[in-house]
């Protein structure tokens, strides 16, 4: 991109170089780590210019120096910093895949609704024996804030029991309903399921309490 725009016939200057220069950087970050939102955009440049002024400052201290334990230094310093990117850039990918699990969930029962906090697990393939759709898992507590009590007796919303197996559980059986609608936000998607299928278990799906509901993957990926 710079050098597309020194051969353009512009005499160059600081006030329209740097213009060039950012535009140029942000479309970098922007394609190379397929950005979307513009709060990462901003962190991406930033990361982008930081690293490039140690690179380059690192650069122009080995071109002035003459000592050679002075040099010693900065590969040392450099191989440091090297290693600290790669733990810290490891971390981040950890960290972002298990953001990116996380889903914002609404339920709907008639006029009420309850917003829960999802978790996007692929290792819940249970299914509906009934109508043969995908469950979701959700707490307890969510069944009583949401329908209230004796939800047992709610013949519009077809409670029955599902069966199901998990570690420790060989035959197990899950209270269901099916509810009038659920949304799901996730990765800036959103999905909007009608009459769903949702389980209720009796302890907590979560035992850090991070999200209140295990959201079926064929839900979205189907």
């Amino acid at each position: 991109g710079v050098c597309i725009f020194v051969c353009l016939p512009v005499r160059i200057t600081s006030a329209n170089l740097l213009p060039e220069h950012v535009v140029t950087s942000t479309l970098m970050v922007k394609i190379g780590c397929k950005i979307k939102n513009v709060k990462d955009l901003c962190i991406g440049v930033a990361a982008l210019y930081f690293a490039g002024c140690l690179w380059g400052g690192m650069f122009f201290v080995v071109y002035q120096s003459q000592d050679h334990s002075r040099l010693s230094v900065i590969l040392f310093l450099s191989v440091l910093f090297y290693e600290v990117m790669v733990i810290g850039i490891e971390k981040y990918r950890c960290n972002k895949r298990n953001r990116d699990r996380y889903c914002d969930v609404t339920l709907y029962v008639k006029e009420k609704s309850k917003k829960v906090k999802g978790l996007y697990d692929t290792g819940n393939l249970l299914f509906d024996p009934i109508n043969g759709k995908p469950v979701s898992v959700a707490d307890q507590s969510v069944l009583g804030e949401l329908i209230g009590a004796m939800p047992e007796t709610r013949e519009d919303m077809k409670p029955h029991y599902i069966p199901y197996r998990a570690v420790g559980t060989e035959h197990g059986m899950m209270f269901a309903l099916i509810i009038d609608g659920m949304d799901i936000v996730m990765n800036d998607k959103h999905f909007h399921i009608e009459r769903p299928v949702i389980a209720f278990a009796k302890e907590s799906v979560s035992f850090t309490q991070h999200y209140q509901l295990i959201l079926n993957p064929n839900l979205v990926d189907s």
